[in-house]
């Protein structure tokens, strides 16, 4: 057919062809209807979208193709063939196949020549796939947030309520109206139960495990623990064949379960129960993340009570062990100080007699005496000497154990504690033919301390090296070191020819013979010595008037 120039009627067919290309190539789900809801035209979208394929389907009333379209919808076309424009930007609707879509949606009319409403136009996107991407972000981002907050229920709450809490959050998460929690044995039989459904105790205050669902009961559970896979049952006549003889209550309308394994074996079940929809893999994934949490979160608390009870126990043998030992260590202390007692007792009674001795002795030396006789008494006065010395020394050391041993502080002169040291072993050291020096000429010779202890320790000094030196000579020098606000430092030094204590005892070679020994006079008298060398220090002091 050929359209002349100027034909209104080409013109108006031309433009029909145009509209009907645009609306069959649209790249959106776009349909025209009349004032009856009758298909004018539809896009090759729509039909796809709405499961029409390329069927043509004008003249069609669209309520008989979606026969499925409820009042509400019916609603929104009556509106828009009234002159209305509406429009949802996110909107739910479930096809007669059980196909349940999101869609994006306008209502528009359209006008006839003479200016009244010929019909109304839909245009819908279809957002599904969008909408269960953003639910399953958001149920993501709650599932992490339980999951963050279970440490801090724990710690609150404790072992019950973070149970509690998990399988509220379980339900939450997966929409189910109840849940449940079984930890199980080597054996894989019940040992630990919890059931919770918030409906049920809402009401009735309480829910039994077993009034839920016995575990140990049907093969669905024996294939769960067999081979650790999660169970899901989203048919109840399949509930009924896995678990014929539960009477559950609430009745089980669908059911998804998952299993915590743990070296090879189920350790814990973890399940959830009377969702209105299908459990999906997502409801998989989150019950086997919670459970996972539920599971480290039960054993952390659990190791960590243990742990508690054995650093309790702990203490406890720690504390009774160290009552023990202050007991005993009072125990030794009063024997010790029994000992120094007696020691102290003993030496003082012996000193009496034996210086009646060395009185009698002196009186008989002074007075007649026969022949031969001098000699013997001055033996008998040595030896009393000598045995008072070494009272004297038992009486020191006991006063040291009994913590009452104290230097003195007085006045003496120096050169009178050197000649008496010399008085004392001169006699031994003529004997033996040694020469004895003494050199004090760099030192004060008016200071304070204790002269006794210094004499002492002199003479325990000197008597070694007289003992252990054959040939040449003992040396018995006094050095002032330094001088400050505490007082002169002085260094007494005996230095012999014999031979080292190394070579007699395994001393340390580097010491002269009687140092060596004079270190262990020291430690049995005032306490170990000092890891380095060490002087005394001596105040000065003014000679007396």
């Amino acid at each position: 057919m050929t359209m002349r120039p100027g034909d209104p009627g080409a013109r108006l067919r031309e433009r029909e062809e145009l509209l009907g290309q645009f609306i069959e190539h649209a790249p959106a789900a776009l349909a025209m209807f009349d004032d009856r809801m009758c298909y004018l035209a539809t896009s090759r979208r729509w039909r796809e979208t709405y499961g029409r394929g390329d069927r043509e389907v004008p003249g069609a009333c669209h309520y008989d193709i979606f026969p499925e379209i409820g009042q509400r919808w019916r609603e929104v076309h009556r509106r828009g063939l009234a002159g209305e424009v509406l429009r949802s930007e996110e909107d739910c609707f479930e096809r007669a196949d059980g196909v349940v879509q999101w869609l994006r949606w306008e209502v528009r009319p359209w006008y006839r020549a003479d200016g009244g409403v010929g019909g109304i136009m839909i245009l819908s996107e279809d957002i599904t796939e969008r909408h269960e991407n953003a639910l399953m972000l958001r149920l993501q981002a709650r599932r992490a947030e339980a999951m963050l907050a279970m440490p801090r229920e724990a710690e609150v709450r404790g072992e019950a309520g973070l149970m509690r809490y998990g399988l509220e959050s379980a339900e939450d998460l997966t929409n189910s109206h109840i849940g449940l929690i079984q930890f199980l044995d080597d054996d894989a039989t019940g040992r630990e139960r919890v059931a919770w459904c918030r409906r049920d105790v809402d009401e009735a205050g309480n829910l039994s495990f077993q009034a839920f669902c016995p575990l140990d009961e049907g093969w669905a559970w024996r294939d769960l623990l067999g081979d650790g896979e999660p169970l899901t049952i989203n048919d109840e006549s399949a509930l009924a064949r896995c678990f014929p003889q539960a009477q559950a209550y609430p009745p089980l309308t669908r059911l998804s379960a998952v299993p915590v394994i743990e070296e090879g074996r189920v350790v814990m079940v973890l399940g959830v129960g009377n969702k209105p929809q299908d459990y999906t893999a997502m409801d998989i994934e989150t019950l086997r993340l919670m459970a996972e949490q539920i599971w480290h979160l039960v054993q952390r608390r659990r190791t960590e009570a243990e742990l508690r009870q054995h650093r309790d126990h702990l203490e406890t043998l720690v504390s009774t062990r160290t009552a023990q030992l202050e007991e005993a260590r009072q125990r030794a202390e009063e024997a010790s100080r029994a000992k120094s007692a007696f020691l102290a007792n003993m030496t003082h009674e012996i000193r009496t007699p034996l210086n009646a001795i060395v009185g009698l002795v002196h009186l008989l030396r002074t007075g007649e005496k026969a022949a031969g006789q001098d000699e013997k008494l001055r033996k008998v006065d040595s030896a009393a000497r000598h045995l008072l010395s070494i009272i004297s020394d038992i009486l020191d050391i006991s006063k040291i154990e009994a913590g009452r041993f104290v230097l003195e502080s007085r006045d003496f002169h120096l050169s009178s504690v050197l000649d008496h040291v010399a008085s004392v072993i001169s006699e031994s050291v003529r004997a033996k033919g040694l020469l004895l020096e003494t050199d004090c000429a760099s030192v004060p010779q008016w200071l304070r301390g204790d002269p006794a202890r210094l004499r002492q320790a002199l003479l325990n000094l000197a008597g070694n090296a007289v003992k252990f030196t054959e040939h040449g000579g003992i040396h018995l020098r006094v050095r002032l070191m330094d001088e400050d606000d505490r007082g002169l430092r002085v260094r007494f030094e005996v230095r012999d020819t014999g031979a080292r204590a190394s070579d007699r005892a395994g001393y340390p070679a580097p010491l002269p013979t009687g140092v060596a020994v004079s270190i262990l006079r020291a430690d049995a008298l005032i306490g170990p010595p000092s890891a380095s060398p060490a002087w005394p220090r001596y105040p000065a002091a003014s000679p007396p008037d």
